[in-house]
């Protein structure tokens, strides 16, 4: 971490690793952005390609931090991608600290396993990627998520309604058994008990205004079996997307950017 004798983060040393027009661009970014008198809250670099357009996205990641230090007890830089090879190649470069790494989320949803900790830090990198992390139309999702919110589920509903076979195959999805199910959700036991109680607890407010415990109850009558007919695995399908976009909106109102490149 780059910080001055004051404890404060230093952009000097990141600034100075750039070519001039390069530091002039993130000077004018951040007069546009935060210094002139009619200051706007976006602003487009549109150089060509290879003229380093994410080493000026670095000047201004670093400028920010330095201006909002004192004033923003918790710093959150938001990243969003194309597409996940490209945030990959870049994340490193993008990266203003020594010793912290961006925390990149697939899916919107999977946030959820990294609020606590984002609740402590004083700055936070997320990368999101748009097609993954915010396209919720494949409504099954992937395993990790159905794991999340049964593991949610069982926090906030009890393990008795949870944790029956009937329960379990609907967060199952398509994976090949029922075993390959718990095995992921025993996985997940190392962060499950660790949520954060604050989003849980919103989480819980907003199912307790809907029917969705009604009609997961309901959904479990009809996967006591090991093959649920097509009417129950659609009711599936709609149910776990609906979960999973309801989760989703709380992760995002958890997050509190400040900067987004």
């Amino acid at each position: 971490m780059t910080t001055s004798a004051t404890g404060k983060f230093d952009a000097s040393t990141i600034l100075g690793g750039l070519k001039d027009f390069q530091r002039a661009t993130v000077d004018h970014a951040m007069s546009r952005l935060y210094a002139d008198h009619d200051a706007t809250s976006k602003f487009l670099v549109a150089d060509e390609v290879g003229l380093g357009k994410t080493l000026v996205a670095r000047g201004v990641i670093a400028r920010t931090i330095e201006v909002l230090w004192d004033d923003v007890e918790r710093i959150d830089i938001i990243y969003i991608c194309s597409n996940r090879a490209i945030a990959e190649q870049n994340i490193s470069r993008l990266n203003v600290f020594d010793d912290k790494d961006f925390s990149f989320s697939s899916r919107m949803t999977m946030v959820a396993k990294e609020v606590s900790q984002l609740r402590g830090n004083k700055v936070n990198f997320v990368s999101f990627t748009p097609g993954t992390s915010f396209d919720l139309k494949s409504t099954l999702g992937i395993a990790e998520e159905r794991v999340l919110l049964w593991h949610v589920l069982r926090h906030m509903w009890g393990t008795e309604l949870l944790d029956s076979p009937a329960s379990r195959r609907i967060f199952q999805g398509r994976l090949a058994s029922l075993d390959r199910f718990d095995e992921l959700a025993n996985w997940a036991n190392a962060w499950a008990h660790d949520l954060d109680e604050e989003l849980l607890e919103m989480f819980r407010v907003e199912l307790d205004a809907t029917d969705l415990r009604q009609r997961y109850e309901t959904l479990t009558t009809r996967f006591d079996t090991t093959t649920p007919d097509p009417d129950a695995i659609a009711a599936q399908s709609r149910l776990v997307g609906d979960l999973r976009s309801r989760l989703a909106a709380q992760c995002v109102g958890a997050l509190e950017p400040d900067l987004v490149i």
